[in-house]
Order: C-alpha cells, then sequence, then structure tokens
C-alpha cells in the first residue's frame, strides 16, 4: 500500500504527464462496459487509483483510458484518520476517508487482503 505522500506526488506526475485533472477526490465516470461512477482516492505508477461506487474495493486505472473527468463536481474533502487494531494497537496506519467509516473499512480490507483474522469492530480510528 503506497504512502499518502507517494500516492500525492503520482497524482502530479499523472496530470503532468497527461493532462488530466486528476486529484484525490474528484468525481470520475469508468465508461468501459456501461457507466461506473467513482472518486479518485490516490495514484500508483502513473495509474489513477478510484474507488467506484457500491465496490468494496478500489482499483487501479489508466487516466486516460474510458475515464471522464466530471468537471461540474467540486472534489470531495477526504480527511486522514489514524487506524489501528485492538489487538495490535502499536501497528497504525494513515488512512484517507470522507468519513471516519470509509477510513475504518479501507483499513480492514488491507488487513484482510494480508489475510489477518480481525473482525471490523475491533478497528478503531481517530482523525489527524
Amino acid at each position: 500500500m503506497p504512502t499518502i505522500e507517494q500516492s500525492d506526488n503520482a497524482l502530479g506526475f499523472v496530470r503532468d504527464q497527461y493532462g488530466v485533472p486528476a486529484e484525490k477526490g474528484r468525481r470520475v465516470a469508468f465508461t468501459f462496459k456501461g457507466r461506473h461512477m467513482g472518486t479518485i482516492i490516490g495514484g500508483l505508477a502513473g495509474k489513477i487509483r478510484v474507488k467506484i461506487d457500491g465496490k468494496a474495493h478500489a482499483e487501479l486505472y489508466h487516466p486516460t483510458w474510458e475515464i471522464e473527468y466530471l468537471p461540474d463536481c467540486v472534489p470531495v474533502q477526504l480527511q486522514r484518520y489514524e487506524c489501528w487494531t485492538v489487538s495490535a494497537p502499536d501497528l497504525r496506519e494513515i488512512y484517507e476517508g470522507e468519513t471516519r467509516g470509509k477510513a475504518k473499512q479501507a483499513c480492514y480490507f488491507d488487513i484482510d487482503d494480508a489475510g489477518w483474522p480481525v473482525k471490523f469492530t475491533d478497528i478503531r480510528a481517530r482523525r489527524i
């Protein structure tokens, strides 16, 4: 998982390289096989990380392939949260989300992807 600083640098690269308005919180429409709305939550390796509405995980997309940047939408203001689990309070990670619950959800999915057995109710988050 990239750090927030790496993610911000990646979006700067995408903006410069492809000339698109890729910024954290901007709404986009992914138009391959239908029209799916989502929010840019970061970048990695020249791609944008988009959380499609209704999907559990964010995915990487090429910044110019089948992506429509929605100009009349105000970017969503993401808050920074420090997250940890009850069983490992010293292992803390920074997540961004529109709400505390969405930051906890991102933390939960990262932990679940790593294969650690943890319940969503065991995750704690505080805004920083």
